[in-house]
């Protein structure tokens, strides 16, 4: 069992980072299964992607079902795992189809790796690990509510 409050759950990626929502009062604490995920997930994706690209900025991690639901989030969305980080890099140039396709080539055994924007063009890498199973190894681009392959 993971003990809680940790300071970091990788060299680079804080607990507080990966939980943080403006729905504070919903409440978003991860049981000790979501605080394992969260820990795949920043160290065996987050941290590889942040030693070749910089800093990223974590604008998603952990969801609770009600903060899922107040952000429009899928309703069997990675983030209620704590399996999935939406990531936005802040190194100048970086862009999230560079990492993306980077990570598709890299041999990062995620689940999914999706560019996804917001209509306003406000853009993010979602990364992935499995919940169950075999990662799927999806590279994916989300636009205007469309997901299709990233090529």
């Amino acid at each position: 069992m993971i003990k809680r409050p940790m300071n970091y759950l990788s060299p680079h990626f804080s607990y507080e980072e990966c939980v943080r929502t403006t729905h504070e009062s919903l409440g978003n604490t991860p049981s000790d299964e979501a605080l394992t995920n969260l820990v795949a997930v920043c160290t065996e994706l987050a941290e590889p992607t942040r030693t070749r690209w910089g800093p990223l900025y974590v604008s998603s991690g952990y969801r609770s079902v009600p903060v899922n639901s107040a952000v429009g989030g899928a309703p069997d969305s990675a983030h209620l795992y704590g399996c999935a980080l939406d990531l936005v890099p802040l190194t100048a140039g970086v862009t999230v189809d560079q990492i993306v396709a980077w990570a598709v080539k890299s041999g990062l055994q995620f689940d999914q790796v999706i560019d996804e924007s917001t209509p306003s063009g406000h853009r993010w890498v979602h990364m992935a690990v499995a919940h169950t199973g075999a990662p799927r190894l999806q590279a994916l681009v989300y636009r205007d509510g469309v997901y299709s392959p990233f090529a």
